[in-house]
């Protein structure tokens, strides 16, 4: 029996006596970490994409950006993505998820569908 301590989700135990079976349980909680992460962004994307952006969005960047993260949140996670992860749990019986491997993954999403704010002339 291997553990995942999530931030989000708590303790969650998953069956390790096959790999295959590991492998998809972990892809469950992974997936369940990622959609409570992408539903709080999509609460108050805005703010969001001020703070970590330092962008503005206007009403149909916000409408693209929420698509194409409910998209993300409704598909499975590429298991290649969180290689790290997958390493960990196979390796030892207790991991311990951070969310910025998601994070990483939801601002290159985003990162696709923001004007970045041009740069002052002042910083110069």
């Amino acid at each position: 029996m291997k553990i995942i301590k999530s931030p989000l989700l708590g303790f969650k135990k998953i069956d390790d006596s096959d790999s295959e079976l590991l492998l998809a349980q972990l892809r469950e909680v992974l997936n369940q970490h990622q959609e409570i992460l992408i539903n709080r962004l999509l609460s108050d994307l805005p703010t969001y994409l001020y703070y970590r952006f330092n962008v503005k969005a206007n009403n149909a960047e916000l409408d693209e950006i929420k698509v194409k993260l409910v998209y993300l949140k409704n598909k499975n996670v590429n298991l290649d993505a969180f290689d790290t992860i997958v390493r960990e749990v196979m390796s030892k019986p207790t991991t311990h998820l951070t969310n910025e491997p998601f994070y990483a993954e939801i601002d290159a999403v985003i990162k696709l569908y923001i004007k970045e704010p041009a740069q002052s002339l002042v910083n110069h």
